[in-house]
């Protein structure tokens, strides 16, 4: 083992934080994508048009913004800020849908979809950090990251 090899304490704390975070981030969507057109049409009377549309352009554009935070990652900021900016952008999103007011929900999806955009790809790229070099442990802890994925996707 090399001196820039991760201890298997780090591998634990970080595989820990990668999985409650994409947990956390998934639950976030199925919750959004469960209720939003729900609260547009009916507590802020948008019409169906405007609410099917914004749910159209909003689902779209979380499938495409994650090229955006790969690049980011790969050629501006790096791993780590992406992963970070990611969070936080959703974490705003999330505040701003709390609030009753219209520009609130504009702005809180906007960051969602940006945060989910920057965020998408990271902890993929940090569970091969983690594991790099060591097949058998990554192919084992891949399989629990994809099932913290599966088990709120089967939850909604």
């Amino acid at each position: 083992m090399n001196n820039s090899a991760i201890s298997t304490r780090q591998q634990q704390g970080g595989f820990r934080v990668l999985f409650l975070t994409e947990m956390w981030e998934r639950f976030g969507f199925y919750t959004v994508a469960s209720v939003l057109v729900l609260y547009m049409s009916k507590a802020l009377h948008y019409s169906d048009k405007q609410t099917y549309g914004m749910y159209a352009a909003f689902t779209a554009l979380l499938y495409v913004t994650p090229l955006l935070g790969g690049y980011l990652a790969d050629r501006v900021i790096g791993f780590k800020r992406t992963l970070l900016l990611g969070v936080l952008l959703l974490t705003i999103g999330y505040i701003c849908l709390a609030m009753p007011e219209k520009h609130f929900v504009l702005l809180g999806l906007s960051c969602i979809i940006f945060g989910g955009g920057v965020f998408k790809s990271m902890p993929y790229a940090f569970l091969s950090k983690l594991y790099q070099g060591q097949k058998e442990n990554f192919d084992s802890h891949f399989t629990l990251y994809y099932l913290s994925i599966n088990i709120v996707e089967v939850t909604h």
